[in-house]
């Protein structure tokens, strides 16, 4: 209760520090538009933010046993429309949740033990642990810091819009209708819940930076700098990439013009390139642990395969098929609460750059009567290109595919660059406009309703021969019209009674603020934050698992994958961005299926025992007796088995396999049914060579766990191998006191994706933990940087107080 009463007490404290900090260093904000970026947010966000619930899928989490038992008792509806969701309720909300678990153990969040048998956190990058919001909102419960989060990165989008259109010479009116196109348009509002706006929504800020770098102006090089860390820890390696260069196209284009000017363009170029390189020093501890990362996965093997194998872009015929979402988003269905056509409406969701139909002809009109200005040559350039990559339209995304760097991203999502070009392009006709008042705007403004009018009639026949209704073809249809008949109509009144062009955009961004809540109604839901993690009976049974640590799998749909974390449970499964690709190898050893990258278990497999998996979460008895899955609990369609014969999480194997290769060792495993006989090992630095089978130990393991490390005492008869069921992520190390002395043992690879640990006769107390060497030199960057800066600030500040005295 405490902290869903805090939630918009922190909101409002934020968005006011912010607002203080913007109109401090950036450019001075009236009061009535600080209230107005303050208050827009809530037009999507406020239901849930100012009632104290969650704003994000939780409904998703009640798709399988046992908590599809529960839907009832909470209110639930048998069917959901969130499915396009999957993402945020089964890999952001977790991911926020082991987080929280790390810093609460004391622990940086660098290791989730929760899924994939031990998963890397802030190496994977997404889920963002030391981006400034995210740290925030750890003071409140994970229920309200979702919807908190999400209230601040539409506001951040909006600041950052607003400043932008500012810095571009708009009025604030204009410049409050262009943020709004920006951050309620398909990108930003469709992503939210993920990375990617957090990401996406600096670029206007750093477009800013760049201009007043370019041009010495103020503050060019602390706001750049600024602009660079955000946007690097913001969680979107991707979508970081894609700002910064957009940001370094932009200064190209500046800084030619001062070239042709004959004014220096060196000190502008070292300033941008030293902010750049501080940006990358003081984030370095989490950029390192990713670059490290990276290699190591699955994905990036994936990406690399996909776009040597497979264009990016489709035929001219199919991309001008999916240009018609450009301007009518609804075409092809919409998902989450409404009609929608699944193989079709992934062209009319997130994808986006749609920001409303009320900003196109201000938007036209800037083009037309400001087309001799650069910088609308520059957002007009913007504006075709991100749309030209959002239908991937052979020739622009194939040259972006020809590229380092842009030949492993998805350049579709370089779709934020358009909503950002056409919202700033409105502000511009808008401020145009405001200039000289005259009927022109209202005339741009009747030829854009009479050109969608005739499109809407050429559509709504196809949308129905696709499956979609007449009633769904005419509301969607409505909606894109009726507020540009407003507006319309809102000129004539306002000019025939000589009204202020203010009055004028206040009423426009009124109707711009309703069409797009109208029409991203019931997109992202909101639902009571006790649905989070609600209490599940059956895991009382479960031991707590720190004195002999343990697993668990679910079958089918049991306890979907990562949910498992919102619970303090360790499951073997998971969904993610990156998977450990050794670890994606065995996935074959005990899944039955894959959707994507998850994998799915449907059968109890022996692989299990090996994985430390004691307990299984069935959505059915077991057909006849086993001897090795006992039942422990049933209740509501849900039983839970213990396994038997499973091994710990640290173990002797009597015997060891080394020499073999990938192929050999996959295939080996998978006819094997008692891996406590033998381990295949590859001790480190190792090649595959002559084959050998040894004899091991014997040698018995206490384990217990201490937050994402694992104590072993360990006796050895013999010397032998240790086989550790951790994902083998490269920054594992175990280390042990010996006569004084911190001493650390090299680690080997067991069973083709864990850990293995050679140890010689004798008992040992190995303390293993995950603390990567990338992350120790990032954080000795990131420290030196920080000290650097801190020192300069200091000695610039000395040095104007001399000057002023």
């Amino acid at each position: 209760m405490f902290s869903e009463i805090l939630a918009p007490i922190l909101y409002v404290a934020v968005t006011a520090a912010l607002l203080w900090a913007a109109a401090r260093w950036v450019c001075p904000i009236s009061r009535g538009a600080g209230l107005l970026l303050v208050l827009l947010p809530l037009a999507i966000t406020g239901p849930a933010l100012l009632t104290g619930r969650t704003f994000g899928p939780l409904d998703l989490h009640f798709g399988g046993p046992p908590l599809t038992s529960l839907r009832t008792d909470y209110g639930l509806a048998a069917d959901d429309k969130s499915q396009a969701r999957y993402d945020v309720a089964y890999q952001m909300i977790p991911w926020r949740s082991a987080v929280r678990q790390a810093w609460a153990r004391g622990e940086w969040p660098l290791l989730s033990p929760n899924v994939f048998s031990g998963d890397v956190l802030a190496g994977a990058a997404q889920p963002a642990p030391y981006h400034p919001l995210n740290l925030i909102a750890m003071i409140l419960a994970l229920g309200p810091s979702l919807t908190f989060v999400a209230s601040v990165v539409l506001f951040q989008a909006l600041l950052a819009a607003f400043l932008w259109n500012r810095e571009l010479g708009c009025r604030e009116m204009a410049s409050l209708v262009g943020a709004v196109g920006f951050a309620f348009c398909g990108f930003v509002f469709g992503w939210l819940g993920w990375p990617h706006p957090l990401t996406a929504g600096v670029l206007p800020f750093l477009l800013l930076a760049v201009r007043r770098i370019a041009r010495d102006e103020k503050n060019g090089f602390s706001l750049l700098l600024l602009a660079f860390v955000l946007t690097l820890l913001a969680g979107h390696p991707e979508s970081a990439f894609h700002v910064i260069a957009v940001g370094a196209m932009y200064g190209m284009v500046e800084l030619w013009v001062r070239f042709r000017k004959a004014e220096n363009v060196i000190v502008p170029i070292q300033r941008a390139f030293g902010a750049g390189a501080l940006a990358l020093g003081l984030t370095a501890f989490s950029l390192l642990p990713f670059a490290e990362v990276l290699p190591q996965t699955q994905q990036y093997k994936l990406r690399q395969r996909i776009h040597e194998a497979t264009p990016q872009s489709v035929n001219l015929a199919e991309a001008m098929e999916r240009m018609k979402t450009v301007a009518f988003p609804a075409a092809y269905g919409w998902p989450y609460a409404d009609e929608w056509l699944p193989e079709l409406a992934k062209w009319g969701s997130h994808w986006q750059a749609y920001a409303g139909s009320v900003l196109w002809a201000p938007a036209f009109l800037a083009l037309w009567a400001w087309r001799r200005r650069r910088i609308v040559k520059v957002l007009g350039a913007f504006a075709a290109g991100g749309i030209l990559c959002y239908v991937a339209a052979p020739g622009l995304i194939d040259l972006l595919a020809a590229l380092p760097l842009f030949d492993v991203t998805i350049n579709r999502r370089l779709t934020f660059l358009a909503g950002l070009a056409i919202s700033s392009l409105a502000a511009l006709g808008l401020e145009y406009w405001a200039r000289t008042p005259t009927q022109t705007l209202g005339n741009v403004y009747l030829g854009t309703l009479a050109g969608l009018s005739v499109l809407a009639l050429l559509l709504v026949p196809g949308m129905v021969e696709d499956g979609l209704t007449m009633a769904y073809a005419t509301r969607k249809t409505l909606y894109e019209l009726v507020p540009i008949a407003l507006v319309f109509l809102a000129f004539r009144f306002f000019l025939q009674r000589g009204a202020r062009p203010q009055r004028l955009l206040a009423a426009l961004l009124l109707l711009l603020v309703a069409q797009r809540v109208v029409q991203t109604s019931g997109q992202f839901p909101n639902y009571p934050s006790k649905l989070v993690a609600p209490p599940i009976e059956g895991f009382g049974v479960l031991p707590n698992g720190r004195d002999d640590p343990y697993r668990i799998v679910g079958i089918d749909r049991a306890l979907q994958p990562n949910l498992a974390t919102l619970y303090g449970l360790e499951d073997i499964r998971g969904t993610g961005a990156t998977h450990h690709a050794r670890y994606y190898d065995v996935f074959d050893l005990w899944s039955d299926k894959r959707l994507v990258h998850v994998p799915m278990v449907m059968s109890l497999q022996p692989f299990l025992a090996a994985l430390n998996v004691r307990y299984a979460f069935l959505p059915h008895r077991l057909s006849g007796e086993s001897k090795t899955w006992h039942l422990r609990w049933q209740e509501r369609g849900f039983y839970i088995y213990e396994n038997m014969h499973v091994l710990p999480r640290a173990f002797v194997p009597k015997r060891v396999r080394l020499g073999e290769n990938r192929e050999e060792r996959l295939a080996s495993m998978a006819t094997k049914d008692d891996f406590s006989r033998v381990a295949w090992i590859e001790p480190k630095g190792s090649e595959p060579g002559r084959h050998q089978l040894l004899d091991n130990g014997p040698g018995r393991v206490q384990t217990r766990s201490r937050g994402s490390a694992l104590l072993l005492d360990v006796k050895m008869r013999n010397e032998g191998w240790v086989v550790i069921s951790q994902t083998a992520w490269k920054g594992w190390r175990a280390f042990q006191e010996v006569d004084g002395k911190r001493i650390e043992h090299p680690l080997g690879i067991a069973n083709h994706a864990f850990l293995g640990l050679k140890l010689p006769a004798g008992e040992h107390k190995i303390e293993l933990v995950y603390w990567p060497k990338s992350f120790v030199l990032g954080g000795a960057i990131s420290l030196v940087s920080l000290l650097g800066l801190i020192i300069a600030v200091f000695l610039r500040s000395r040095k104007r107080g001399h000057e002023l005295a």
